[in-house]
């Protein structure tokens, strides 16, 4: 299984750089995971329509946005298990408005002892039915087994002649239910559970809840029993999950499978966007008890990665048609693992009955059943032997464009080879580039590899994230080839390499790496402060505390090193001791002028007890520069000695906003100008950059972005003023609490300089909050306005 990067949103949240999108979600409901080390730290109560917990910092947040209930998502995990994904630190928060419900994310996400607040959101099925009432005058012993197209298409019966399944290796549809009673699938029925009434029956309550059914019985519909229709796992056993597919049920849905012994989870739903409580579960499933997970690819036919399929420890199963075509319907791209037959599928639905369904959901839990009877063949391999036991054995698709194009993974899956392993010993690994390099134009470097029985190799390069492809070179031998970089830049560059005879055994390096115009020449300090002397040092907070300075970075300050990579680290310490020895470094991006944004550096680093200036090489760690947000970095520790000064600000180097950041585990972030203290920290890095020079120092304020929104409650007009630092082109939007545009006041070219626009309120949809968004060419700023009945 290849390797995938994942990147997290929070849908709704207006910051530099967000992705708009409207999300389907629980009303009045978010979903909140706090830090491990709060496990037994935490206590909550909802008395009389009031939340208070032990924290009295989380007591606001409740009261401000009217939260009067919570739940926990899953109360049983194991947490003492390999990997501590922390499951029972996920708890659902109800507010009385789901407009607070919404505003509140914000508050919680920033709050210290919170590592991510996200929507209650709903998946979307991934399949569509046509029923069709089961005729039982039809030749016995699976007498619709003739309507069952794919088993030969994916050569069931073969595989069946090798093994036929059993109850010790399960697969787990996790989905809207499962009628545990209809006569196909009770054989294999091991256990259950409906988490949307909370009892151990996952039977759907109605007929029109059929798409769960539908999908166990084509991974694990008892087979040669005379009834119905067979499925690829023959005598597998099967676990049935209900949800409402909300991600707290969905997070649950897979634990209890995962717990309950399941050999694979098949999850035949999803979003455009990634659910970090999602990816909690399925990571837990894959690390802590050897489930292979497998998700559909989704049905837009387009290439946009589809969640959690295009996640990291998950298969994304694409559909294919009767002609071994892509089907109609399904996704594509780089990030498909594996396709399967996912049209005029004909399966098991409620009450006792069956029918037709297309989408790549039929296409997973086909796939999710081949898994499971993989799995009774090779007990003793693990799930990745398993995974790439599956891909090696896949049906090339030759007559496919798209799976020509590398956008149907590694093909058809193949049920007879996958339990030979006839193709096992046939594969191809890249090891050179595996992403993140940057390579530079001109300059000569080796693409390896690794194989199993391969002779002749082709090797092909793409710039637009696997698109596509450019010959590099074709029926070539060895597991190397030196490349010279060509005159192309670009930051989504992809490696493949390809067995020349037998296309459908190929690898793409494991995630994009950039190709630019020339290597570093020089790296710029961007600093608040020189290298002089320190005027005063000072301590903020009560020792013992852990306790960070901080510097804020604006996007037009960021602007000019963008793309580039912060190298180090540089920033004073006095003399003092770390006797919890937790020092580390925080690198944020795409912050606000009043908090940091996604966590991009966390590293540690040892104090010396001596006064000295830190210079922290990041190495590997480096980060690279965006300027779509503030960006802010942070260096603390615990200390004791209440005599001992270890953080050492200059008044001379203050720069109001900028430097005055502290950080405290009891306090959060704070400004120290609230205190009527004037320090500015010695905090800095060094960005390494194309052209650089000796030196920035930013010894106050410049010009930058800005702008304000205001509301005239009499005359009902909006007021917008913003600061263009140079001309270049603007987008003025107003958006909604779900991430909708609602209006457009201003696109085109402006003059640097103030500008002002007067907007009418009743353009807008109505009362509420509403966030305009200013998007330059030196990033972008946001003012929130609310607007009154």
């Amino acid at each position: 299984m290849k390797l995938k990067y994942l990147t997290f949103a929070v849908i709704f949240i207006l910051t530099a750089g967000a992705v708009f999108a409207e999300v389907v979600h629980k009303p009045g409901e978010v979903i909140v995971k706090f830090r491990n080390s709060m496990r037994d730290g935490l206590d909550f109560e909802a008395d009389r329509g009031i939340l208070s917990s032990n924290i009295p910092s989380l007591n606001s947040i409740f009261k401000e946005y009217s939260i009067t209930g919570f739940r926990q998502v899953v109360s049983n995990y194991d947490y003492e298990r390999n990997i501590d994904y922390g499951l029972d630190m996920i708890y659902v928060f109800v507010s009385e408005e789901d407009q607070k419900a919404v505003s509140s994310m914000e508050a919680f996400s920033r709050h210290p002892l919170v590592d991510y607040c996200e929507l209650n959101a709903q998946m979307e099925k991934t399949g569509a039915i046509s029923a069709s009432p089961w005729d039982p005058f039809l030749t016995p012993n699976d007498p619709y087994y003739s309507s069952q197209w794919f088993l030969p298409n994916i050569q069931a019966p073969q595989a069946w002649d090798i093994q036929t399944g059993n109850h010790t290796k399960i697969a787990a549809i996790v989905d809207d239910g499962c009628e545990m009673g209809h006569a196909d699938l009770a054989g294999n029925y091991i256990t259950g559970y409906d988490y949307v009434s909370n009892d151990p029956n996952p039977t759907p309550p109605n007929s029109s809840d059929n798409h769960g059914t539908h999908c166990s019985g084509l991974a694990a519909a008892v087979s040669n029993n005379s009834t119905g229709i067979a499925s690829v796992g023959y005598g597998i056993g099967l676990i049935g999950v209900r949800t409402a597919l909300y991600v707290d049920q969905l997070v649950n849905g897979i634990n209890f499978s995962a717990q309950n012994g399941a050999s694979a989870i098949s999850m035949s739903w999803g979003s455009n966007s990634s659910f970090a409580s999602i990816v909690n579960a399925i990571n837990d499933a894959y690390n802590n008890y050897d489930v292979v997970c497998l998700a559909a690819a989704g049905n837009y036919s387009s290439s946009t990665q589809f969640y959690p399929a295009a996640g990291a420890n998950t298969v994304a199963v694409a559909a294919t048609n009767s002609s071994n075509q892509k089907a109609n319907f399904s996704n594509y791209g780089t990030w498909i693992d594996i396709s399967a037959p996912g049209v005029n599928m004909y399966s098991t639905i409620p009450f006792g009955t069956y029918g037709y369904m297309d989408g790549t959901s039929m296409a997973c839990p086909l796939t999710a059943g081949l898994v499971t009877l993989m799995r009774c063949q090779f007990p003793g391999e693990n799930n990745a032997q398993i995974i790439q036991r599956m891909y090696d054995a896949a049906d090339a698709m030759p007559g496919c464009s798209y799976y020509n194009n590398g956008w149907m993974g590694a093909g058809k899956i193949n049920a007879y080879n996958s339990l030979q392993g006839a193709s096992n010993d046939t594969s191809i690994i890249v090891t050179s580039p595996n992403g993140g390099e940057t390579w530079y134009i001109g300059t000569v470097h080796n693409i390896t590899w690794t194989d199993n029985n391969v002779d002749n190799f082709d090797i092909h390069y793409s710039t637009n994230n696997g698109s596509a492809w450019i010959s590099v070179a074709s029926n070539i031998t060895g597991n190397s080839r030196a490349w010279t970089i060509p005159n192309t830049s670009s930051t989504q560059c992809l490696v493949r390499v390809r067995d020349h005879n037998h296309t459908s055994i190929s690898d793409v390096c494991d995630a994009v790496f950039t190709i630019t115009t020339q290597p570093v020449s020089q790296c710029d300090t961007l600093t608040y402060w020189d290298w002089g002397t320190v005027g005063t040092s000072f301590n903020y907070g009560d020792p013992p505390e852990w306790m960070g300075m901080g510097v804020r970075f604006t996007p037009t300050e960021l602007s000019p090193y963008s793309g580039r990579y912060i190298e180090k680290v540089i920033f004073m310490l006095t003399d003092g001791t770390n006797p919890a020895n937790d020092a580390r470094i925080y690198i944020f991006g795409n912050g606000t002028s009043a908090a940091p944004g996604d966590t991009l550096l966390n590293i540690s680093f040892a104090v010396t007890g001596s006064e000295q200036w830190y210079e922290i090489t990041l190495g590997a760690n480096h980060v690279p520069v965006n300027a779509s947000g503030d960006m802010w970095v942070l260096a603390g520790f615990t200390y004791q000695n209440s005599s001992s000064y270890p953080f050492p600000a200059n008044t001379s180097s203050f720069v109001a906003n900028k430097s005055e950041w502290a950080w405290t585990a009891s306090g959060g972030w704070e400004k120290l100008s609230t205190y009527s203290y004037d320090y500015g920290w010695t905090v800095g890095v060094v960005v390494c950059m194309q052209n650089g020079v000796e030196e920035i120092i930013f010894p106050g304020l410049k010009p930058e972005l800005s702008m304000s929104a205001g509301y005239d409650t009499n005359d009902g007009t909006l007021r917008i003023d913003y600061f263009l630092p140079s001309s270049g082109l603007v987008s003025l939007k107003a958006f909604d609490v779900t991430g909708r545009v609602v209006q457009t006041p201003f696109e085109g070219r402006q003059s640097s300089g103030s500008h002002s626009l007067s907007v009418s309120a009743d353009d807008l949809p109505g009362a509420g909050n509403y966030f305009y968004v200013l998007t330059t060419d030196h990033g972008r700023v946001y003012s929130k306005v609310f607007i009154l009945d």
